[in-house]
């Protein structure tokens, strides 16, 4: 006999010599019920409705290795807790037997690993109770259906499983009724569905009626959203329904009286996502900082409506070393719009900027040479002649021209640098054209020398910033 059996038998024969029961606990006792097993429970501090919530109690020979299980398994303080939230559980018999699990053939037939297995019933101890094995493997089979199982789909589901184990235990009409409003009624594709699967699995979880559709109209009506407009949004971050209404509620009237009416459905359409951060650590700290850098409420205003998406990006990883690097090299508030904080200062901006930088005085020189033919008040053809071989000379030597570079061009330069749209967000082709060289010379920079000079540039940027901040910098 154990050290627990022991003291449990103990406690319970020594248990009504000290008071009687019926003083000790008021508990109206259910008449299938053991009041030695009661009084056991409410010892390891097991509420007196959990208890009575119960069918029956089983006798302390089968309640005693359940409870120690659990006990092992969680920990008191948590047992009690998951008792509490699940009083079934206690009516599990077996829970601590490695035979005494009816579904681990069906996992392991389904390609889940011993470890997956154990931890599934370590996380959800009630599938000890799923007796229904065809119940589990439909729902196997219809996540499979949707993840699909090529390409390392089988193992995704099993992983998915894995965080999830209480979705084995979900009711086929409930996951049949769920998958039919998301497809149908919200119109949502596969692209879409096997997000939901993988990453917000939750939603299934959640009543239809009660919870995703009331969601859902909330939602829609807080912004005005059309039936299409609220589709994609779905399909941009479909955890947007999991979203009490006071948390939602409280970010669309923070994001309206920041940012001016409207600015909600438009961070909603552009950038769900960020209806999902924290209100307070996140997107208060993010609204303080943006205004700091465009005091006029106007001008903020007009900022983040512009790009919405703006409120997605992370101060300290993103914002911050962008525009502390645009202001270092001469460019001013004026110059800079939310979209191009967006764009990746390590893997776009400084690399665009080196190259520009060591083919400025190759690209000058060529403007020096070109000046003197094609100017309105020099239109002699022998001169233009002359002109267009100096171009096709230099494009033997690997530049595409000067498209983009005339007086128009420069006009748009600041203090002799690249407009920041160029560095930014034109693609590498647009850049290559405004620099006038080739693209596959900026391609054969970055994979050669040029690349090592980025990644030493970037190191020492990193370097600062991290003695500056104290953080690491990804």
């Amino acid at each position: 006999m154990s050290f627990h059996q022991t003291l449990f038998l103990l406690f319970v024969t020594l248990l009504p010599l000290v008071v009687p029961f019926s003083e000790a606990f008021s508990l109206p006792i259910p008449p299938s019920s053991n009041s030695n097993s009661i009084a056991y429970l409410q010892s390891l501090g097991i509420s007196s409705s959990s208890i009575s919530s119960l069918p029956h109690l089983p006798p302390p020979s089968d309640l005693l290795p359940t409870v120690d299980y659990l006990k092992n398994l969680y920990g008191l303080k948590e047992m009690v807790k998951a008792v509490e939230m699940n009083p079934s559980l206690l009516l599990t018999r077996g829970l601590g037997d490695v035979k005494c699990r009816p579904l681990s053939p069906l996992l392991r037939a389904r390609g889940f690993t011993e470890k997956e297995i154990e931890n599934i019933h370590s996380k959800y101890p009630q599938i000890l109770g799923l007796t229904n094995s065809s119940q589990c493997e439909y729902v196997i089979s219809y996540l499979r259906s949707i993840v699909g199982v090529a390409d390392g789909g089988a193992k995704t589901v099993c992983k998915v499983v894995t965080r999830h184990p209480w979705i084995l235990g979900l009711k086929t009409s409930n996951l049949e009724l769920t998958h039919i409003f998301l497809t149908e009624d919200l119109g949502l594709g596969e692209k879409t569905m096997r997000v939901i699967v993988t990453r917000f699995l939750p939603i299934y979880g959640l009543s239809l009626n009660g919870n995703v559709r009331e969601s859902v109209e909330r939602i829609r009506a807080a912004l005005g959203l059309e039936a299409g407009e609220f589709r994609k949004v779905m399909e941009r971050h479909p955890g947007i329904v999991l979203l009490k209404e006071e948390n939602f509620n409280d970010k669309v009237e923070y994001f309206e009286a920041a940012m001016g009416l409207g600015a909600a459905k438009k961070i909603v359409l552009n950038c769900p996502s960020v209806f999902s951060l924290s209100l307070s650590k996140t997107l208060i700290p993010r609204v303080e900082y943006l205004k700091s850098v465009w005091p006029d409420d106007i001008e903020f205003s007009k900022r983040v409506n512009e790009y919405p998406a703006l409120m997605s990006l992370s101060v300290e990883n993103n914002v911050r070393p962008t525009l502390d690097w645009f202001y270092k090299n001469g460019y001013e508030v004026d110059d800079i719009r939310g979209r191009y904080l967006a764009a990746s200062l390590y893997k776009r901006i400084v690399p665009r900027w080196l190259f520009w930088k060591e083919v400025e005085g190759e690209v000058r020189d060529l403007e020096g040479v070109l000046s003197g033919f094609g100017d309105d008040d020099n239109d002699d053809d022998n001169d233009r002649r002359d002109g267009k071989e100096v171009v096709e000379g230099w494009k033997e030597n690997g530049k595409e021209g000067t498209k983009g570079r005339g007086r128009e061009g420069r006009r748009k330069m600041k203090g002799g640098n690249p407009p920041l749209n160029v560095l930014t967000t034109a693609s590498d082709l647009k850049f290559c054209e405004w620099v006038g060289v080739q693209g596959s010379r900026f391609n054969s920079w970055k994979e050669g020398d040029g690349g090592t000079r980025c990644d030493n540039e970037i190191f020492i940027m990193k370097l600062g910033l991290m003695v500056e901040t104290g953080r690491k910098i990804i």
